[in-house]
């Protein structure tokens, strides 16, 4: 998200324009204007950040936050990100959206590097070998939890520590998966 957010105007001005569909996440405008289409969407999609903006009294904003403040009422505010909870700026369903601080938007953020978690990387040792480093960020600090044998350990130690904060729904659903999988529950039968 660019570090520049217009405030958007009143939920009762966006609502005598736009119309939200939460099940698709699409925008119509209400009274479309010269060359605007009722039938079809409302604004423009950037093909980098692969987010949708519209355009109103010339000025741009994020189809999400439009969203969010139709359904609300209210507007997110400069100091909230619409956070996309399945990793997809372009799906701006009602479901899939969420409002989260700054901080916890980025730690909510896609994983990358060769381990496909966040907070752990692969590093390689001087003799050849290679461990897991495990270090997690939030709140302005940085945690260091350790170095690793296994990918696995190292993930339970991210695990724990997200466990311990009460900081592990902010992580996507994939990785809140690896991180903390169900476990099947096995109810014994009494033997009648």
């Amino acid at each position: 998200m660019s570090s520049k957010i217009n405030p958007l105007p009143s939920a009762s001005e966006l609502a005598q324009q736009f119309l939200y569909d939460p099940d698709s996440g699409l925008v119509y405008y209400i009274n479309p204007g010269r060359g605007r289409r009722k039938d079809r969407p409302a604004g423009s999609q950037n093909h980098v950040t692969k987010r949708y903006y519209l355009f109103f009294e010339g000025k741009k904003y994020a189809r999400s936050r439009v969203a969010w403040a139709l359904m609300t009422g209210q507007d997110p505010g400069c100091d909230r990100d619409i956070d996309h909870i399945n990793g997809d700026p372009s799906d701006d369903r009602w479901a899939n959206l969420r409002s989260l601080t700054r901080s916890e938007n980025l730690m909510a953020r896609r994983a990358y590097g060769k381990s496909g978690l966040k907070n752990i990387t692969l590093y390689h040792r001087q003799d050849g070998s290679t461990a897991y480093r495990a270090r997690v960020a939030y709140g302005g600090e940085s945690h260091y939890l350790g170095t690793f044998e296994h990918e696995e350990e190292a993930t339970l130690a991210v695990a724990e520590h997200y466990r311990e904060q009460g900081l592990l729904m902010y992580q996507s659903p994939r990785v809140r998966q690896r991180l903390a999988p169900v476990k099947p529950v096995v109810v014994e039968k009494e033997i009648a």
